[in-house]
């Protein structure tokens, strides 16, 4: 009885994290993670960066996010230039038969989640590799439904797909976005 719970449970908990990811994605992400990180007592943390903007030096959070973007964005764009001699699509046509994705086992699941660097930061759905460490045994199971439908359907959402950019400081002048480099922090899941 109590091993038939346990499978109950699981599989509750499964149809929720479905419910949430199939239904609500675009409009409910935000609110499941807020529960979450209160059932977790995770806290947001905040950078105190004075950045020259426009010849200004100010701390406003969105001009100095918007300032490291563009300039981070540029970086790309040079790198891509000095990259011209390569390929930067190939159509699906020539990646047929190429290579496949198979469906993944919950026990495998289970050990990723387990055995995660717990010293990482969390990515921009404030989860901690530390929380999904703890859950892995309730979580294995939702997750691996979650990650059998992307592969079944070809589809990689959106909400994963997005990364916390953090500037970090090199050298020289701290008002300068030019003397800062972006580290990109994906969600833990993104890990597994």
């Amino acid at each position: 009885k109590i091993l038939a719970l346990e499978t109950e449970k699981e599989n509750y908990a499964a149809k929720r994290v479905l419910w949430f990811y199939n239904d609500r994605i675009n409009s409910n992400t935000k609110e499941m993670w807020k529960v979450l990180h209160e059932m977790a007592g995770t806290k947001k943390s905040k950078l105190s960066i004075k950045l020259n903007v426009n010849g200004m030096i100010t701390s406003d959070e969105q001009k100095i996010s918007d300032c490291f973007q563009e300039y981070f964005l540029s970086i790309v764009g040079k790198r891509n230039e000095r990259n011209d001699n390569g390929i930067n699509y190939v159509p699906n046509e020539h990646l047929a038969g190429k290579f496949s994705f198979k469906n993944v086992d919950e026990n495998k699941i289970r050990l990723l989640l387990r055995d995660l660097n717990t010293g990482k930061s969390a990515g921009i759905d404030e989860i901690s590799p530390f929380v999904w460490s703890q859950l892995y045994n309730e979580a294995a199971k939702p997750i691996q439904i979650l990650f059998n439908s992307m592969i079944d359907k070809s589809v990689f959402p959106a909400a994963l797909k997005r990364t916390v950019v953090i500037p970090i400081f090199k050298s020289g002048d701290e008002h300068e976005a030019s003397n800062y480099r972006p580290v990109s922090i994906p969600i833990s899941l993104n890990k597994v």
